[in-house]
């Protein structure tokens, strides 16, 4: 009797045992289909929000500049599209107004990163494109701005 007693309890300690590791597999698997859940709703909302905003859209930002959509793509990336209105690509490229953009870089993350809005979607590992185009549409160039740039 005391070694059936004995091979049912090691018997019940490796039951338990099963239910334990099943149910830490489970709680796993349950917090990863959660922050899956999670991310998609997110993104539901951005872009719901973003249909919102291109309602207003396009606007003249100064003489220059217009922003004409927004966009969410793959990969958690807002892109806001905008035209060089007075600007129509040479043969050599972009690459001078590029440069140039690229020297106001930091004074951009100032103000993306003090701006509350901004700054959540960043949080949220949104990544912020910026896409210029030139008056007849060809792509220029594109500046990437992810939440690390405001931890810097």
């Amino acid at each position: 009797m005391k070694k059936v007693m004995g091979i049912l309890g090691g018997i019940t300690v490796a039951l338990v045992a099963l239910v334990a590791m099943a149910a830490e597999k489970s709680a796993g698997r349950t917090a990863l289909d959660l922050r899956a859940s999670h991310e998609k709703e997110q993104e539901h909302e951005m872009v719901k929000s973003l249909m919102r905003a291109n309602q207003r859209l396009p606007m003249m930002l100064n003489e220059q500049t217009r922003i004409d959509r927004m966009t969410a793509e793959a990969d958690r990336v807002i892109v806001y599209h905008y035209t060089k209105v007075t600007y129509t690509l040479p043969e050599e490229g972009s690459s001078a107004l590029h440069d140039a953009y690229k020297l106001d870089r930091p004074e951009m993350i100032k103000g993306l990163c003090s701006d509350v809005k901004v700054r959540k979607i960043l949080n949220d590992n949104y990544t912020i494109d910026y896409r210029y185009y030139d008056r007849k549409g060809q792509e220029l160039f594109d500046i990437l701005f992810k939440r690390a740039d405001c931890d810097a």
